[in-house]
């Protein structure tokens, strides 16, 4: 048995948990053709933390509403755990939030991007295949839904995946991934997330996005990919 820590760094609107639940309702469907996978979850928005890095086999993390330069004490704590992570060789598979926190707490920079939202399903380019992404694939198509991304990478990181929107789309440092993209989300989840920001995202962007949700994400891709990334024996630079 494999078992994840999943960390949560927001909740999901009232209003919206009808679609979809929670997080950590999304984060079980994701996994549930894996029964040998257990998820354990954190509530870090909550100073909610595991005891020891190794009290579970890797860990993942949800997106948030936040930012990662947001001066907030749980951001502040939520830094320090991945700096202790990527001390200890530990495995974190870091999505949204968690992809731009890697970044920052390693040395690397975030920002509101020159590009604009992005929103809507992507197709992400694999630029360096990884041992643990299996089914091979040379890409694999996510929903997205941010405003700040990564301009500046750590030192030692490398990118895996990218897209003309989001240069660094999925990223590696030591042990730990980051992935822009947010597998865990169904189209009706996300459908329903966009037109809450119909205020501050444009309109022609709000189109083509809500267009994209006819096509189909490639989750238990990315699960598959998540659940050897955390049960393989790597090694890491």
């Amino acid at each position: 048995m494999t078992t994840i820590g999943v960390m949560l760094c927001d909740h999901v609107a009232p209003e919206l948990e009808p679609i979809a639940g929670g997080y950590p309702d999304m984060f079980a469907r994701m996994f549930r053709v894996h029964p040998d996978v257990r998820l354990q979850f954190y509530d870090a928005t909550a100073g909610h933390y595991p005891a020891a890095p190794n009290e579970c086999d890797g860990y993942l993390t949800t997106g948030s509403a936040g930012s990662v330069n947001e001066d907030a004490e749980w951001v502040d704590k939520f830094e320090e755990f991945v700096r202790l992570l990527h001390a200890e060789r530990a495995k974190l598979f870091g999505i949204c939030f968690g992809h731009q926190m890697i970044a920052k707490a390693l040395g690397g920079e975030v920002h509101v991007a020159d590009q604009g939202w992005g929103v809507g399903v992507h197709e992400v380019t694999i630029v360096e295949h990884q041992p643990w992404m299996d089914p091979r694939a040379n890409s694999y198509q996510v929903i997205s839904s941010h405003q700040e991304q990564i301009t500046k990478l750590p030192v030692g990181a490398t990118v895996l995946a990218s897209t003309p929107h989001c240069p660094v789309a999925m990223f590696r440092c030591g042990s730990l991934v980051g992935i822009q993209g947010h597998p865990e989300f169904p189209c009706d989840y996300a459908a329903a997330l966009l037109e809450t920001r119909a205020s501050i995202i444009p309109p022609d962007v709000s189109s083509t996005a809500a267009s994209s949700f006819a096509s189909q994400p490639d989750a238990n891709l990315l699960s598959a990919w998540i659940v050897r990334y955390v049960a393989g024996v790597s090694t890491f630079e």
